[in-house]
């Protein structure tokens, strides 16, 4: 039986490394309207990088949202609020991808995404002047739910 070891050093390349610059981040908070169960507000929330002096320090002058339907905004502040109860549904669940950007006084951009449900309910609703249940028909209610935490 031979045994076999390893007596030499293996050369390894060189490696640079260097400080890397921590980004900030954006979380997109969403909360229903409890007037209208339609009606979604959205608050961008930055997350400052540590480390950064005030010289260097993200501050959001706009903000431009992309609901996922077509639709766009741009608001000066990070709350805004937006409804998908005119969107034709096709199916009883749909899903939309919010997006916003975040730009600086010095022409920085950083960016966040959240994706929201927007679900059919179907409601019955009577109809006063039908003799009976076989008239009723149904009324579909939107609403939405709030997706991936």
């Amino acid at each position: 039986m031979q045994s076999s070891s390893c007596h030499g050093l293996a050369e390894l390349p060189a490696v640079n490394v260097r400080d890397c610059e921590v980004e900030e981040q954006v979380a997109i908070e969403v909360s229903l309207d409890a007037r209208s169960p339609h009606v979604l507000s959205l608050t961008a929330k930055l997350s400052e990088a540590s480390g950064r002096d005030a010289r260097e320090r993200f501050e959001p002058v706009s903000y431009e949202w992309s609901f996922g339907d077509g639709t766009r905004q741009e608001t000066n502040g990070s709350v805004v609020e937006h409804s998908y109860e005119g969107q034709p549904q096709k199916t009883r669940v749909s899903y939309f991808l919010i997006d916003v950007k975040i730009k600086d006084r010095r022409g920085r951009v950083v960016s966040g995404a959240r994706a929201v449900a927007t679900q059919v309910h179907p409601q019955v609703v009577s109809n006063p002047r039908a003799p009976s249940l076989r008239h009723r028909r149904p009324r579909l209610r939107l609403a939405c739910s709030i997706q991936g935490e």
